[in-house]
């Protein structure tokens, strides 16, 4: 819905959020809202994320090759992204992440989920972030 509702605005207010809340263009917040409608689709649907490739492309990942960016660690980052609490990042979404991996690290290899070698880095909230907020 939110992503529906984001889209129905009009340009200036598409603008303005997206300028104000996440220092983005309308266009790359409006294909990470796509996104986050696609993951939450297949989650509610229990459908499988290892090996999926979502049909939505986040906009704005340039740090990611172009396949993985369609792929779950493409869409984490969108929620890394517009997660509204930063601080709390790595506590309540990143330590779940990183403890699931290790978890089933037996069976899971990273490149079919699109996690490049550094995607602790990459995922994590930086601690200068941690500082600022």
């Amino acid at each position: 819905m939110l992503s529906r509702f984001f889209a129905d605005l009009h340009t200036k207010d598409q603008k303005t959020l997206a300028k104000k809340l996440f220092g983005l263009n309308p266009k790359t917040l409006a294909s990470w809202l796509h996104c986050c409608t696609d993951l939450r689709n297949n989650c509610a649907h229990h459908d499988r994320l290892y090996y999926r490739i979502f049909p939505s492309f986040p906009a704005g990942l340039p740090e990611l090759e172009v396949n993985d960016r369609q792929r779950i660690f493409g869409m984490l980052l969108v929620l890394k992204e517009l997660y509204p609490d930063k601080a709390g990042w790595n506590i309540e979404v990143f330590e779940h992440i990183q403890s699931i991996l290790m978890e089933y690290q037996p069976d899971i290899e990273l490149q079919h989920i699109g996690f490049p070698q550094d995607w602790r880095k990459m995922l994590k909230v930086s601690d200068e972030v941690d500082r600022r907020i």
